[in-house]
């Protein structure tokens, strides 16, 4: 995710002044952002030197709610959808995820611990922003306890990346495919749409597969996210849900963007290794792993058509119709 704007230097022109106790809520409240971004430090591992490009024009912000729309929306049955449009031809074979091993089990545990406390933290310090940004303070007051409550808010997403991450021990459920995909796309399509983003999909009702159903919809919406970000001035979301001649449950997200660069597509599974400035570098990482856990695995590619794909293969735990939508 983007970091939000810093208030960091030259703060004090400009603005009234705060009272004590607003003063020292907003240094707390900065403190553990701090924090936060510590153990994420601690837990990366040294990305290859890559060579410095161009800085990408700036995404305009989602949608504050974005995130808590898909974490929150309950999986609802699946619904008969409508014929779809002409899916593209068969793209050759990308990168295969190689069967790279976790991180260290003795400091996943320990790790996993010291997450769900700083959630916690963040949860309650999240709680008293909202609390004294809804009190009788000056306007320029209201102002960074706003900007205090939104960063901690993405801290807390980000957080809740790495604990899905980390924590192997997940329970896996029979959870309708399709349903999820519908949960994490009904999340994006006013954003999609905003920015000129047509989306298509391909779906089968019924297909079903044994997943951690959050951390799958938790990684779908990342994969959405990364491909969204890579079309900056519109272009073509594709979503595809199918059986594969394996029998697993496929699902495939592709988009027009210009497609992952060689280092991209090297270490495109490896934890916190993002070429992107200030990015965490979870999203492919996360989907991988829940994929692993579910028995199956993931593929990253740049198709012969152009852009970029992600690709999830699960083992099928229930029969598919063959609907398109």
């Amino acid at each position: 995710m983007t970091d939000g704007p810093s208030t960091a230097g030259g703060e004090g022109a400009g603005r009234e002044p705060l009272d004590p106790a607003t003063d020292a809520l907003v240094g707390e409240v900065r403190s553990l952002i701090e924090r936060l971004r510590l153990p994420t430090k601690l837990l990366k591992p040294a990305p290859p030197v890559l060579p410095v490009t161009p800085a990408a024009p700036a995404a305009p912000a989602l949608p504050v709610n974005l995130e808590e729309a898909v974490f929150t929306t309950p999986v609802a049955p699946e619904a008969p959808a409508a014929p779809a449009a002409p899916t593209a031809p068969e793209a050759e074979p990308g990168f295969a995820e190689a069967p790279a091993p976790g991180l260290d089990p003795l400091l996943e545990p320990s790790w996993l611990r010291v997450a769900g406390e700083l959630d916690g933290t963040l949860a309650r310090s999240l709680a008293h922003v909202r609390r004294a940004g809804g009190g009788r303070l000056p306007e320029g007051s209201k102002a960074l306890l706003r900007l205090a409550a939104t960063e901690l808010a993405r801290a807390r997403d980000r957080l809740r990346l790495v604990m899905l991450l980390l924590d192997d021990g997940r329970v896996l459920e029979d959870t309708p495919l399709q349903a999820v995909v519908d949960a994490v796309l009904a999340a994006w399509e006013p954003t999609l749409r905003s920015r000129g983003v047509a989306l298509r999909r391909r779906g089968g009702v019924g297909l079903r597969v044994r997943v951690d159903a959050d951390g799958l919809r938790t990684a779908l919406f990342e994969l959405v996210r990364n491909a969204f970000e890579a079309m900056p001035r519109g272009g073509t979301l594709s979503v595809a849900v199918r059986r594969g001649e394996d029998g697993r449950a496929v699902i495939e997200v592709a988009d027009s963007g210009p497609g992952f660069s060689p280092e991209a597509l090297a270490s495109a599974f490896t934890p916190f290794a993002s070429p992107k400035p200030g990015r965490l570098g979870v999203g492919l990482a996360l989907a991988s792993r829940v994929a692993r856990r579910a028995g199956g695995d993931a593929d990253a590619a740049n198709p012969p058509g152009g852009g970029a794909r992600v690709t999830l293969a699960i083992p099928a735990s229930g029969p598919e119709q063959p609907t398109l939508s």
